[in-house]
């Protein structure tokens, strides 16, 4: 048996007591549940008794594309329409470099939040614009005054940053008076 989920192949052999022979496709698949007629214990399995809940498209039995429509004239409890629901929810792979996905209830679909990542684009996969600094060797410095002194439990600061030195002083935040300050520096040991 081949499984395949998002271009991932999952391969399961079926082998010993015959149970190989036992197994088919023929007559019944049942896709999406078991109907309640034919429900095994399925507590002790750890599956839930409700069946899949989702949008299930593609569905290919020995190449052969399956006739929803035809299944749905026989055994109708579902509905058929496209899945666009789906592109609503957010994924492991929806944001990149540790975006983080937020959903909301209008039709805009997942939208990442980039503000930590050091990234931006819809998916948290571009490259911003930021300074440039020592270009040919000459030092270079930039002084950010804040618009006003403000007292705070603590502070987020975040950068992303690509270096071409082993060593170096990435920022220094200094108190009013200048009789403290922080420090961030890369140091090669």
């Amino acid at each position: 048996i081949e499984l395949v989920v998002d271009n991932r192949v999952n391969r399961s052999t079926l082998s010993g007591n015959g149970i190989r022979n036992a197994v088919s496709l023929q007559p019944v698949l049942y896709i999406g549940g078991i109907p309640n007629s034919n429900q095994i214990n399925l507590t002790d399995s750890g599956l839930n008794s409700y069946g899949f809940q989702g949008c299930l498209s593609s569905f290919i039995v020995d190449g052969r594309l399956l006739d929803y429509q035809t299944a749905l004239v026989l055994h109708g409890k579902i509905n058929m329409n496209i899945c666009s629901d789906l592109n609503k929810l957010c994924y492991d792979f929806t944001c990149i470099h540790s975006g983080i996905c937020l959903t909301n209830d209008n039709d805009d679909g997942p939208q990442c939040d980039c503000i930590e990542t050091a990234y931006i684009g819809e998916r948290c996969d571009k490259l911003p614009n930021g300074f440039y600094f020592g270009k040919n060797n000459l030092i270079g410095s930039l002084e950010y005054v804040m618009a006003q002194s403000r007292q705070t439990e603590h502070d987020i600061i975040t950068f992303g940053l690509q270096t071409f030195s082993i060593s170096a002083q990435i920022f220094r935040l200094e108190s009013d008076l200048n009789l403290y300050y922080l420090e961030y520096e890369i140091v090669c040991i």
